[in-house]
């Protein structure tokens, strides 16, 4: 594939993941207080302390990511809803209250980032 007909497909990708993001709110509600329960959850199933929105809104990606790298990588949902995920996150970065902490590179789990799959 042409990097041309790859940067065609992405921004294909892109539009349709605005469409996902713009219909969410009839079914999911505003997404700071959506994420915000998320994490919340996550926190007391967990026994952590809760983290913010924007971490639960990238816990989910992962979870996606995750997903795709297991499953059919030709089921674009994984990755759509992925990048939905990141974008919601970089959204609730934006209004100025993002919480989302840098921490120190770690190493990843054997195998997990082994592409060979």
């Amino acid at each position: 594939m042409s990097g041309d007909r790859a940067r065609e497909l992405a921004v294909e990708a892109l539009a349709e993941v605005q469409g996902i993001i713009g219909q969410r709110s009839a079914t999911h509600g505003a997404v700071r207080s959506d994420m915000q329960a998320t994490a919340d959850i996550q926190a007391a199933v967990l026994g952590v302390q809760a983290e913010s929105a924007e971490e639960a809104a990238v816990r989910l990606a992962c979870v996606k990511l995750a997903r795709w790298r297991q499953g059919d990588r030709a089921h674009r949902d994984h990755l759509l809803d992925a990048i939905g995920y990141l974008a919601l996150a970089l959204g609730l970065a934006g209004e100025g209250r993002c919480r989302l902490a840098p921490r120190r590179a770690r190493e990843a789990p054997a195998g997990v980032l082994d592409a060979s799959r």
